[in-house]
């Protein structure tokens, strides 16, 4: 990603977050926390590699699904519930990946709402604050794990 476009992302993503701590502190009103970045260039390469991979196909680097990140946390598996509901009735996103009701076999638990009609791919995580502290102790390990096939 050139300068340029790392400033127009860092924009874009200042913008959503704006947006969406008033929409959360509008229509959910509780307690939450937001967590926010954009990949860095080696993790969008080392991305492609595993997308490009996964797909058997070349993948551009605009094609990845979570250029920019959000993590919402809440108190509890009921909160994660009411603010995924916030955010399909209200934010319409492009797709969905459910593993708050399907875990994956590590024990991740969240959804995954993805915006993809923004200059740059967005994605959202809701998830309860435990599995926020567990995902981001374990967040090194999972990196490894997934990507390391993956060199330059």
């Amino acid at each position: 990603m050139s300068e340029t476009e790392l400033l127009e992302a860092e924009k874009q993503l200042e913008k959503f977050k704006e947006e969406l701590l008033q929409f959360l502190t509008i229509h959910y009103g509780k307690s939450f926390a937001l967590d926010s970045r954009i990949k860095s260039a080696e993790k969008l390469k080392l991305k492609q590699k595993f997308l490009e991979a996964k797909h058997q196909r070349p993948i551009e680097i605009y094609q990845i699904p979570d250029i920019i990140g959000f993590r919402i946390s809440v108190d509890d598996e009921n909160e994660v519930r009411v603010v995924s509901d916030l955010i399909e009735s209200f934010l319409n996103p492009n797709r969905l990946i459910d593993y708050f009701n399907n875990p994956r076999e590590t024990g991740f638990k969240a959804k995954l709402y993805y915006f993809e009609d923004e200059d740059f791919n967005t994605e959202i995580q809701v998830m309860t604050r435990d599995m926020m502290e567990w995902t981001n102790a374990t967040h090194e390990e999972h990196n490894k794990r997934k990507y390391e096939n993956f060199h330059f």
